[in-house]
């Protein structure tokens, strides 16, 4: 939880707030005894929280539902839960736990709450409620998907991965490491392994090369890996604010890193600033104008 002072921030400065409550990515087992403790916790958190009229929305977890049956497969994967039935052990269980949510006051009336109940219709991305895509990082799609986000309601996460600040790169490698890829930068990127290759990495040299020329030296790469970034996630922001108010925002993952690593974050682990962070006080301004450009080479 983070302290006082952060939404008191954000409440003087006008700036909102998706709350995420800690449920995210894991097999949460929905018996009696831990949704009582799950209660317990929501009731506490939102009464010290509440009276905020920065925090916009408090959503219920992140990526649960997804993970439980498609992503990383818990229920086929994880021999403890009894017959794996997601209905019994999870659906039905977390449903009370909406319903309790929503019809207690400890929420507050401007206050939206989001589950992830798996529900929703089979165009539930592009009709309503919010999606995580990763059409281009993930899905290796063509750079120029990201000026198609615009068929989605609300992005709450997508992204791409740069290396960090050169002095960052010069604190965990030595001489010898500072070419791209190396050993060293691998270990410092744990996307997607593989025996001798790794996967973040080569994705980046992939998408590089399609937009720029080769670079040939490692500030080269901090570089151009930075502007790739920025320009995909600028993309994406614009193509979703053209399309106001079917859509209306998006959350690019991520802002920052514990440890020093080729991530997702527009600031880096000694919170030194990349190129998408300066990008991002353009792209998101109030006053802003984007055109939409025809990409035909990648």
């Amino acid at each position: 939880m983070s302290r006082m002072s952060f939404y008191e921030f954000c409440d003087e400065n006008g700036l909102l707030i998706w709350h995420d409550f800690m449920f995210a990515s894991g097999p949460y087992l929905a018996t009696e005894p831990y949704l009582d403790n799950v209660k317990a916790e929501i009731k506490n958190v939102v009464l010290r929280r509440r009276h905020h009229p920065s925090i916009a929305l408090w959503c219920g977890n992140n990526e649960s539902e997804h993970n439980m049956a498609g992503g990383q497969r818990w229920l086929s994967n994880n021999p403890l839960f009894p017959g794996r039935n997601m209905t019994k052990f999870f659906m039905k269980p977390y449903h009370r736990l909406q319903h309790f949510m929503i019809l207690t006051d400890y929420i507050g009336q401007a206050v939206l709450i989001i589950l992830w109940i798996g529900t929703k219709s089979p165009d539930y991305q592009t009709t309503s409620g919010t999606v995580h895509t990763y059409e281009v990082w993930g899905g290796e799609k063509r750079f120029s998907a990201y000026s198609e986000m615009g068929k989605y309601r609300f992005v709450a996460e997508f992204g791409f991965q740069s290396l960090p600040h050169i002095e960052t790169i010069h604190y965990f490698t030595k001489l010898e490491d500072r070419s791209f890829p190396s050993p060293i930068l691998d270990h410092h990127n744990l996307t997607g392994k593989k025996p001798n290759q790794n996967q973040g990495n080569v994705r980046i040299i992939t998408y590089a090369a399609d937009m720029f020329r080769m670079p040939s030296d490692m500030k080269s790469w901090v570089i151009v890996s930075q502007i790739l970034q920025g320009e995909g996630m600028k993309m994406g922001c614009e193509a979703l604010r053209r399309n106001y108010p079917n859509s209306t925002g998006a959350l690019y993952w991520q802002l920052n890193d514990n440890w020093p690593v080729i991530s997702w974050s527009s600031i880096d682990y000694f919170g030194r600033w990349k190129a998408l962070h300066y990008m991002a006080k353009d792209f998101s301004a109030l006053s802003w104008s984007a055109v939409s450009h025809a990409m035909t080479q990648f």
